[in-house]
């Protein structure tokens, strides 16, 4: 993650983006860090995607 593109994107300073904690991720999505898909979260989320994923013919989501 690049995190000045994604403040940037945002329209937030680079140093409010950080990665949330294994128990914040587990309890907002209901999946343990490594095998967070981009839906079916246990909370809604905003989720966002590189453009270069959708360039992509076929993407597997495990």
């Amino acid at each position: 993650m690049d995190t000045k593109q994604l403040a940037d994107y945002l329209g937030i300073a680079k140093r409010k983006v950080k990665l949330a904690d294994a128990p914040t991720v587990l309890e907002l999505t209901g999946f343990s860090v490594g095998g967070v898909p981009p839906f079916g979260h246990k909370t809604q989320l905003r989720t966002l995607i590189e453009k270069f994923v959708l360039s992509q013919p076929e993407v597997h989501f495990a």
